[in-house]
């Protein structure tokens, strides 16, 4: 258990420096590229990006989740799901290879065409990776997945920048894109050795089909109703208003992924391990979600309080406009990563077809809400807002499942939810509203945010929060090994 346990603080702790340094990475890099490309730039790639994205979920088929939650998991298991993944990413291009120009005319972006050749083939780089991450994650070595990680965005960020510098507009991303997947995979094969033992199977193929195809059902499901909004943006606005809703997502979700990343990373693995023993599963389900929680309400206050100062700070007058939709991407990020911590319950204990069943409950709901936003209203400030209602709305429907089988549903998650929640808003909402009554608000105005950091501190000390103490203890462990370390 304390093996365990250290394992589960070590692997967040490497998670987390991965996590900061590409992101920290990224923010420098994006504060470049918002500057070099424009909104319709970026409204190209991200019409590109849906359909990558669509592919790899086709491509991954559940079996990583499947090869992790799988106690018994062999040689043979690898290199089945490797063969089937590698199979399904070739198929995937060569079909999208010859879709392109009917992209192309459908949306009427010169150069499209091109466009998405070239950032397809990340589909066939990235299924050569799965296997090898999946088997480092299993081991647990995320001090070696991070390292990777931090190499491939290194790369990525010079070539984008330097691209970009150069004027090759949209080029600049896909090349950095497809650049951070290359060094991935090629850094991923000299860890892992550059073969996948064992033969392909039915038998292993039954089994992670068994297992997979339900998780398959389910992300097609979710990643379509995702994608659609993308994409309907893309249709029905211009590719500068798609860059603008694409870039305002992108600092809510860039904390929120950022947070959900390090914690499902670890999370999965150590909840898998105890799959059979409700009570520990429980216990350790809640310190997570309580964790997460704790760290992302804070930076969601700060993003929705000073959106206007953050968005001409990083990027620039010329994307004020995505501003105010910031405030909306807030809301629908934390029920967005509510919902998937949920559902990764049900995948740790192999419910498959309960993550099927409640796609197909939840979707109807969504598809009439997208149906809606797209034919009733002219704003895209609409579009994030039925977002961020279909994103409480399964919410609600997600908790139902976990109050049923490990007795934590959506009544002991909401109050989990407010006691996280009223401390941030109090702390950080206070000292905003005051300062704006005093005419000195704003991000360049310290003190409301220095009051507000500190006094989310000290309130954490003294009614002695749980994620606050598990903050301290580790790196009172840290500080101590460092020092036995040195002397």
């Amino acid at each position: 258990m304390s093996d365990l346990k250290e394992k589960a603080r070590s692997g967040m702790l490497w998670t987390l420096i991965d996590t900061l340094v590409r992101r920290v990475l990224a923010f420098f890099v994006t504060l470049v590229l918002a500057r070099l490309l424009t909104p319709a730039d970026y409204g190209v790639v991200a019409i590109i990006t849906v359909f990558v994205q669509i592919c790899e979920v086709f491509v991954q088929s559940g079996f990583s989740q499947a090869l992790m939650q799988k106690k018994d998991r062999s040689d043979d298991d690898y290199r089945t799901a490797f063969v089937f993944n590698v199979a399904v990413a070739t198929a995937s291009y060569v079909i999208l290879f010859f879709s392109a120009p009917l992209i192309e005319d459908y949306y009427g972006i010169e150069n499209l065409c091109n466009y998405a050749r070239l950032s397809f083939l990340s589909i066939i780089i990235s299924s050569l990776n799965i296997v090898q991450n999946t088997r480092l994650t299993v081991a647990l070595r995320f001090d070696v997945l991070t390292k990777i990680s931090i190499a491939a965005g290194i790369v990525s960020a010079a070539v984008g920048v330097t691209m970009a510098y150069l004027s090759f507009g949209p080029w600049a991303l896909i090349v950095s894109s497809l650049s951070a997947s290359a060094v991935t995979c090629v850094l991923l094969w000299v860890v892992n050795g550059f073969t996948v033992k064992g033969r392909v199977t039915r038998e292993s193929f039954g089994a992670l089909w068994g297992y997979g195809s339900k998780h398959l059902a389910s992300s097609i499901i979710n990643k379509i109703y995702g994608s659609l909004y993308t994409l309907m943006t893309g249709k029905y606005y211009s590719t500068s208003q798609l860059g603008l809703y694409d870039k305002a997502k992108e600092l809510p979700n860039l904390s929120g992924l950022m947070l959900y990343g390090v914690i499902s990373k670890v999370s999965f693995a150590v909840l898998v391990q105890y799959q059979d023993d409700k009570a520990k599963l429980v216990g350790f389900y809640k310190k997570f979600l309580n964790f997460y929680y704790y760290i992302l309400f804070p930076v969601l206050f700060v993003l929705s309080l000073y959106s206007y100062d953050i968005v001409r700070l990083l990027w620039g007058e010329e994307w004020i406009d995505c501003a105010y939709l910031i405030k909306y991407f807030a809301i629908l990020i934390v029920f967005d990563y509510l919902t998937l911590m949920n559902l990764q319950l049900l995948y740790v204990t192999g419910r498959t077809d309960l993550v099927l069943k409640l796609e197909l409950m939840k979707k109807p709901i969504g598809f009439l809400i997208l149906v809606l936003v797209f034919t009733m209203t002219s704003s895209i400030k609409y579009v994030v807002m039925g977002q961020a209602l279909y994103s409480v709305i399964a919410f609600v429907f997600n908790c139902y499942y976990t109050g049923k089988f490990i007795n934590y549903g959506f009544a002991a998650q909401v109050k989990d939810l407010v006691r996280e929640f009223y401390k941030p808003a109090v702390c950080f909402g206070v000292p905003y509203v005051v300062a704006v009554m005093l005419g000195v608000s704003g991000l360049w105005d310290i003190v409301p945010l220095a009051i507000s950091g500190l006094g989310l501190v000290v309130w954490s000390a003294k009614s002695k929060d749980e994620s606050w103490e598990y903050l301290v203890e580790f790196a009172k462990e840290k500080v101590g090994r460092r020092k036995e370390h040195n002397e």
